[in-house]
C-alpha cells in the first residue's frame, strides 16, 4: 500500500524542469511495477546463510563505528 502511495505521488509530482519531471515519473512507474508485480527469491539456504552473516558483519561495524564516534568526542584533545 505504502509502495503505491509513494510510486503515485512521485508520478503526479512537477519537478523545476525537464529533467526532475521525467526522472519522478520514471521512479513512480517502477514503484507501481515493483508493488504489482512481485516476484519470488530463488535463493537457497546456503546463499541466504552467507548473505546474512555478512549483514551481521556489515551491522556490527557500523555500531562499532557509531560508538567510536562517540567515545572519541568526549575524549580530551585540541577543541576549537
Amino acid at each position: 500500500m505504502g509502495l503505491c502511495a509513494l510510486g503515485l505521488f512521485l508520478i503526479a509530482y512537477v519537478g523545476e524542469n525537464l529533467g526532475d519531471r521525467v526522472i519522478t515519473g520514471l521512479a513512480g512507474v517502477f514503484a507501481l511495477g515493483v508493488a504489482f508485480c512481485p516476484t519470488t527469491p530463488t535463493v537457497t539456504s546456503t546463499p541466504k546463510l552467507r548473505r546474512n552473516r555478512i549483514y551481521l558483519i556489515c551491522a556490527i561495524v557500523i555500531l562499532a563505528s557509531v560508538a567510536a564516534a562517540v567515545i572519541t568526542n568526549f575524549l580530551p584533545g585540541n577543541r576549537t
